[in-house]
């Protein structure tokens, strides 16, 4: 691995990692407001896709134009993922029986996801892409467990 291979790689860790650990973990208190939860969950998970693209940003001249953030979907598949869990969670409610919660709980988990794997596996699986296929999946499911 090159040295500004493994700098982009160290550059995006720290920005989805800290990114995730100050929205998730709150080591120190923020501030309290309606939805405060679902913003701060949804600030974590943007954290890996903040740092897919700042290094996209940073270092554009040194990586493959074919490497980008967006992974395997396309757009509708996104749309799909967007609204099929806003419409279940909709339909069926939350644990607390509001249909409302339970839409912007679907909308809370498609966008989070989304977000999350488009800088994991859209992006740093694409750093590894000549890596042995063991490795790049041990490498980024490790990191995914943390």
């Amino acid at each position: 691995m090159g040295i500004s291979k493994f700098l982009r790689i160290t550059v995006y860790f720290a920005i989805a990692l800290v990114t995730s650990i100050v929205f998730r973990l709150q080591p120190f208190e923020l501030p309290k407001f309606i939805y405060s939860d679902y913003v701060y969950g949804l600030l974590g998970g943007c954290g890996p896709f903040l740092g897919a693209i700042t290094v996209l940003a940073l270092f554009k001249d040194q990586i493959k134009s074919e490497m980008t953030h967006k992974g395997f979907f396309n757009w509708k598949t996104i749309l799909l993922l967007l609204i099929l869990p806003s419409l279940l969670f909709g339909i069926i409610g939350s644990t607390s029986k509001s249909h409302i919660e339970g839409f912007l709980l679907g909308i809370y988990i498609a966008i989070y996801a989304i977000l999350e794997e488009r800088g994991w596996r859209g992006y740093l699986q694409s750093e590894f892409s000549n890596t042995k296929p063991i490795v790049k999946y041990f490498i980024v499911s490790t990191r995914c467990a943390f």
